[in-house]
């Protein structure tokens, strides 16, 4: 098949080849003793040199077709790349099985050639299709990440360097022994590099060295998907689903960010958590390296001050941002973004400052204010001799506590009961769900006074906040209520 041709292409000729001597020639006889030398260099650079027919005698057979003598593929493979092989014949017309007498009927030369200028691409195993541009599923090949190498005139001495090349420019190798198959394959799956592939494209070639001479391949281009939506875990914050409220009143101090096993992350690439609301952007996990136990358990107990959140107005929706850089990259605006997780930002615990020169505002009046009237001052707490029973509740209103924090309760007074005879003091306290939390005092006379305490409940709800006086008499018992305030110091 290549009788016109000056080069020999080894690699087409790993299922067999013969050396042609045909048509039959005049005066051919059976019997006729013929002569075929094989010559070149081998890869060593020493000389090669085969009598391949020594007086072999021509066969009934051969008379009709010519010779076909099959050609010694596993010498010739040897052969150094770029060399000569010369192929002599003889034939003896006169019958004699001696070269002297035999024609020489000339010499054929080819170039060897032991690989194509350019090898053909290799494959993605577990691609789309095996096609020179194709996608692929990361999921799908996780597990293992291999690709495959074949050409023809594979040897088991080549050295092949598989590369698996992202679009930043990183490279990935591998490094593998030729096959007697014609095909090998090059497992990618310990290097990860599929983990810097997600939602990129890569290009995979190799190269092969034979000898001194090093072939290239031509390039697979493959899309490598982004991760199903359905496939990423949600980010948490505070161990709550997205769609919910986070309540600040709930919990105590920094809230908490977390998020499960992140599929095909890998130790050292950064990760970006950013909560996007109300017009401005925090970033509560900024380039932090992912670790190796972040890749077995995701990213776990990572704190939000508690300011991102109450820099927020009361029902603000906010979004949690999860980035990756799977390239390994340090661009975030590059990162791989995972699905946005909404929620709403409250606290049902509203702190109150309240004037009582306005009026009660939430509050209301209790047994021991049945005669209040306001006052430039506030609250004006009347008491007249006609009767003794007030003590009681002064002013009460509701608000919503929770376990875990610290609370404060206060009312600023002013004791104007008069002195001497049967007069007396009012005797104040601070009530909260029907317990007194603070002293039992009696304020002093004609001068402003805040009765304060902090607090916290055993159990979470609505509880009453009252100021209590637990004088009864109507004689004396006098006193302004110029303000209450309830606030949450943790």
């Amino acid at each position: 098949g290549y009788a016109d041709t000056t080069v020999l292409p080894l690699y087409q000729l790993i299922g067999g080849a013969s050396v042609d001597i045909a048509p039959p020639w005049p005066f051919m006889f059976a019997g006729q003793p013929v002569w075929l030398d094989l010559s070149g260099v081998d890869s060593n650079g020493d000389t090669y040199h085969r009598q391949f027919y020594v007086a072999n005698l021509i066969t009934e057979s051969d008379l009709g077709k010519g010779i076909f003598a099959p050609l010694p593929i596993d010498e010739i493979l040897q052969l150094e790349d770029g060399s000569v092989l010369e192929i002599k014949f003889w034939s003896s017309f006169p019958g004699i099985p001696l070269l002297q007498t035999a024609k020489f009927f000339g010499e054929t030369s080819y170039i060897i050639q032991q690989l194509p200028a350019e090898l053909a691409f290799p494959t993605l195993v577990g691609a789309a299709t095996i096609a020179q541009e194709t996608t692929v599923d990361p999921l799908a090949i996780e597990k293992t990440t291999s690709v495959k190498v074949a050409y023809k005139g594979m040897l088991v001495t080549d050295e092949i360097v598989c590369k698996w090349i992202l679009e930043n420019g990183l490279v990935f190798e591998e490094k593998i022994k030729g096959q007697a198959s014609g095909s090998v394959i090059a497992d990618f799956t310990k290097q990860q590099a599929l983990h810097n592939s997600v939602n990129g494209r890569v290009q995979l070639m190799y190269s092969v060295k034979r000898g001194d001479k090093i072939t290239l391949s031509t390039v697979q281009t493959v899309t490598v998907n982004a991760i199903p939506a359905a496939s990423l875990p949600k980010a948490m914050v505070n161990n709550q689903a997205g769609g919910t409220v986070i309540d600040l009143n709930t919990f105590v101090g920094n809230a908490r960010f977390d998020i499960a096993k992140m599929p095909l992350c890998k130790a050292g690439q950064l990760i970006w958590v950013t909560f996007i609301g109300g017009g401005k952007s925090v970033e509560v996990v900024s380039a932090h390296e992912i670790t190796e136990a972040e890749v077995a358990g995701g990213l776990l107990n990572q704190p939000v001050v508690r300011g991102v959140l109450t820099a927020w107005a009361n029902n603000t929706a906010f979004d949690v941002e999860v980035r990756i850089a799977y390239d390994g990259g340090i661009e975030k605006f590059r990162a791989f973004v995972f699905p946005l997780v909404r929620y709403t930002k409250s606290d049902s615990f509203a702190a109150l400052t309240t004037s009582f020169m306005y009026g009660l505002g939430p509050w209301s009046p209790g047994v021991n204010a049945d005669r209040h009237t306001f006052t430039g001052s506030g609250l004006n707490i009347w008491t007249h001799a006609d009767r003794s029973n007030y003590a009681g509740v002064v002013v009460a209103t509701y608000s919503n506590f929770n376990v875990g924090h610290r609370y404060r309760a206060s009312f600023y007074v002013f004791n104007f009961s008069p002195s001497g005879g049967i007069n007396v003091d009012p005797v104040l306290a601070i009530m909260v769900g029907g317990v007194q939390y603070s002293s039992s005092v009696a304020p002093p006379k004609n001068t402003w006074y805040t009765l304060s305490v902090d607090f916290a409940v055993s159990t979470n709800g609505a509880k009453a906040v009252a100021l209590q006086n637990h004088q009864n008499s109507g004689w004396g018992n006098d006193f302004i209520v110029h303000s209450a305030n309830i606030s949450r110091l943790t």
